[in-house]
């Protein structure tokens, strides 16, 4: 999974760690965690919020809302525009998912292991379904997105994935 955004070549195999490290935590029962995916203003770099639903209360309201909790202290963030570099780790081909997963729970708030969201849990199955046969990965903001159209599958792709179920 290599390509480019905005002309700048970008590696996807961090990104995909991520992803898949969260979907291998929700397994573990850490249905709580959460993601925002986007592209930064530019459109060079694909950055990344990973956090918890029970730090940010407005999860739950139902609304549209921002997703990413105000304090940076509760999520944990990833930009491609730091290629290798994710929770103050160096990670490339030969980490191993379960080194991430590691790396989430180690540098987020506390992350429990009950309660978790099954719709959410079910409808990050189906995204990643889709990010492993469209061998792209999710765009839920960037300049000029509709968000009313879901996630993006590959940012200007026009190939759309549906929001994530809330409250």
């Amino acid at each position: 999974m290599d390509d480019t955004f905005g002309g700048t070549p970008m590696d996807f195999k961090v990104p995909l760690l991520i992803l898949q490290a969260v979907h291998h935590l929700h397994r573990q029962g850490f249905g709580s965690l959460r993601i925002h995916p986007g592209m930064n203003a530019s459109g060079t770099a694909w950055r990344i919020t990973v956090f918890n639903a029970f730090e940010n209360p407005q999860a739950d309201s139902g609304e549209w809302f921002d997703p990413e909790p105000e304090d940076e202290a509760d999520c944990l963030r990833y930009s491609s525009a730091g290629w290798y570099e994710f929770a103050e780790t160096e990670v490339d081909d030969d980490t191993a998912v379960e080194k991430v997963a590691l790396l989430i729970l180690a540098h987020l708030p506390a992350p429990r292991a009950t309660g978790s969201d099954t719709r959410y849990v079910r409808w990050y199955d189906s995204l990643m379904d889709r990010v492993h046969c469209m061998d792209d990965l999710p765009v839920a903001y960037a300049d000029y997105m509709d968000p009313d159209q879901g996630w993006e599958i590959g940012w200007g792709s026009g190939r759309y994935h549906p929001a994530p179920p809330l409250g």
